[in-house]
């Protein structure tokens, strides 16, 4: 329920929607729960996200999840 959450979320082009999964990522225990939010984080193309999104390509996650998302 939550990854289908964060994918809605990325439908919206807005920065209430973009702080919503930053939260989700911070927060959420769940690799794909976050590989999710960061795929949808890109799509809300909002100011800042791109930044985000480059730091999580980075990040190491069961079988590269968020790093591929981002």
């Amino acid at each position: 329920m939550r990854r289908k959450v964060a994918g809605a979320l990325g439908e919206f082009q807005s920065d209430k929607a973009a702080e919503l999964l930053i939260q989700l990522i911070k927060k959420d225990k769940s690799p794909y729960v976050i590989a999710d939010a960061t795929a949808a984080l890109g799509s809300t193309q909002t100011s800042g996200a791109l930044k985000r999104l480059e730091k999580l390509a980075k990040r190491s996650s069961h079988d590269e999840a968020i790093a591929r998302a981002a």
